[in-house]
């Protein structure tokens, strides 16, 4: 009983760390996609700094796609570690 109560701590403690570490992922995550949207309005907007950087603005959306792509694998990392949490506090 003693072992299996050791097991579901270390479990929880792990899921808690990797709850820490998605969460500064999302964060870092989130700062890049507005920094690549302030870019992109930067570049886009009429008088803007248009120095040519149209194949940049290409780029910087392809970026953002893939940032919008990354968040969303995180977040269903996250609420499937949320239910697992759920789950083990419900006593499995």
């Amino acid at each position: 009983m003693e072992s299996r109560i050791t097991e579901l701590s270390a479990r929880v403690e792990r899921l808690s760390k990797d709850l820490v570490a998605v969460n500064k992922d999302v964060a870092r995550l989130r700062r890049l996609l507005l920094a690549a949207e302030a870019k992109i309005k930067e570049l886009s907007a009429p008088g803007g700094n248009g120095n040519g950087e149209g194949a940049n603005i290409l780029e910087l959306t392809r970026q953002v796609e893939k940032f919008k792509q990354e968040r969303k694998t995180i977040k269903d990392k996250v609420e499937k570690m949320s239910a697992k949490l759920e789950k083990f506090y419900q006593g499995e």
